[in-house]
């Protein structure tokens, strides 16, 4: 069993255990993390459990699970707070027992690694004597030292042949509890992880965010979010905390740098969203998808429409699109939500005020509907990826009148059938009426983007 000291004295004389002179960086219910007081490198940080087991050479098998979560606190938070976080610059480890300098469990965190001298390279060296690198070499370390540890006890109290009698403790039979196998397996060997996003589709609603998705997937570097979470817009997601959002990721390799992007429209548009995405990650990259506001409005209204009239059997009258947009005078109403989506510029302005523009990528929704191609290599330089999405990835469908996904043998992936509905007919001139409301919107909004677009105003 894993020595676990409870002594009132022992916990009182450590330092990690009284927390009195610690700088918490991150805390939850078991784990602190803290910067070294004698950094090795520009971020050098310890992951403490709360409990006190005094070193690596008190764990066993049972603590796995334990060592991972204190892994996966490192990785999260060096991907929240360090740019262009890079994997393969980071190395987590323990010292031995008697090297280390505090009689408490902690896992160093040390990134970038290649930035230490030789000196520190030496103290944390990988797999020496004194220093064991958790991400290699740590699981097979511990299962061997138990071993050797049993074998002695066994032949020093003359019940060796105990290790032929019986099963053999250290690692499981797989005839005996296959599942517990796979997921120790999977555990050490750790062959995917999940992240916390790297970029977000932030919006906008009906502006094709789910056929930029889809169509961003089709690069190897990049991983889709299948779901839209809606975390940071949702009280009771985020009430739930960043490891509830962490773990709605999907698993990606470890030894691959894919970048994960979710998408969530409502994000966009809700108040208290920047804030949060920002506390999460300062540098984290957005990316925003506009068309011009009156068609974005109409296709608001055809699906809101479609949808009420599901819901009502098809027997439930309907407000027309005019009734929707105008008051009786004529005059626009922009308390409707539809409305007020499409002023891009007020919402806009939120999102400026904390992220830099070169972590803001606006895409052309209406050129994306003609054209994808040159949009999706604009965002894939935005992402710092190799141009790998070409023409022959896609194919017209002059029934839906878009682009699909093109599949092996030339078959084709559409979006579902409730994308690319058919729009009511519209009269003209309510559409002037609607562009010369929204002019001085567009213009706030080409201002803050520092560019135009081509939107007609009347």
């Amino acid at each position: 069993m894993a020595k676990l000291i409870s002594s009132k004295k022992l916990i009182k004389m450590c330092i990690f255990c009284s927390q009195e002179k610690l700088s918490i960086l991150f805390q939850d219910e078991k784990f602190l993390l803290i910067k070294d007081i004698r950094p090795a490198t520009e971020h050098h940080y310890l992951v403490i459990p709360k409990e006190h087991y005094s070193n690596i050479k008190y764990l066993n098998q049972q603590q796995i699970p334990m060592i991972e979560n204190m892994k996966q606190i490192a990785q999260d938070f060096l991907q929240t707070n360090v740019s262009d976080f890079d994997q393969n610059n980071l190395r987590l480890g323990f010292h031995w027992s008697p090297f280390n300098t505090i009689d408490h469990l902690h896992l160093h965190i040390l990134y970038p690694y290649r930035q230490m001298n030789w000196l520190q390279n030496l103290i944390f060296r990988p797999n020496s004597y004194w220093f064991i690198d958790v991400e290699r070499h740590f699981f097979t370390s511990l299962c061997l030292i138990t071993f050797i540890l049993i074998v002695l006890i066994l032949i020093s109290t003359n019940n060796f042949n105990l290790i032929f009698r019986h099963q053999f403790i250290i690692w499981p039979n797989p005839g005996l509890d296959k599942k517990s196998v796979n997921e120790t397996d999977r555990i050490i060997s750790n062959e995917s992880q999940k992240v916390l996003p790297h970029c977000i589709i932030v919006g906008v609603r009906k502006c094709g965010t789910r056929a930029l998705l889809e169509f961003l997937d089709i690069h190897p570097q990049i991983t889709k979010v299948i779901n839209e979470i809606h975390f940071f817009d949702d009280e009771k997601h985020y009430n739930l905390g960043l490891e509830w959002y962490r773990q709605q990721m999907p698993a990606i390799p470890i030894n691959q740098s894919n970048i994960v992007i979710e998408k969530t429209p409502a994000y966009f548009v809700t108040e208290s969203v920047p804030e949060r995405i920002y506390a999460m990650n300062a540098s984290i990259k957005i990316i925003l998808i506009v068309r011009e506001p009156v068609v974005r409005l109409i296709s608001d209204y055809a699906q809101l429409a479609s949808n009420r009239m599901k819901g009502g059997g098809g027997q439930r009258r309907i407000e027309t699109f005019e009734e929707s947009v105008l008051y009786p005078n004529g005059k626009v109403n922009s308390s409707y939500k539809g409305i007020r989506i499409s002023m891009y510029a007020v919402y806009f302005s939120r999102w400026i005020k904390l992220f830099s523009k070169n972590q803001i990528h606006v895409v052309d929704g209406d050129q994306f509907v003609y054209d994808p191609l040159p949009e999706l290599k604009k965002i894939e330089t935005f992402l710092g990826l190799p141009h790998l999405i070409g023409h022959d990835d896609f194919i017209y469908n002059v029934t839906k009148g878009f682009y699909c996904i093109r599949l092996a043998d030339n078959q084709e992936k559409c979006l579902n059938k409730n994308k690319g509905r058919r729009h009511p007919d519209i009269n003209p001139v309510i559409i002037k009426r609607l562009r010369k409301f929204y002019e001085p919107y567009n213009k706030f909004f080409f201002s803050l983007v520092g560019r135009s677009f081509n939107w007609p105003n009347r």
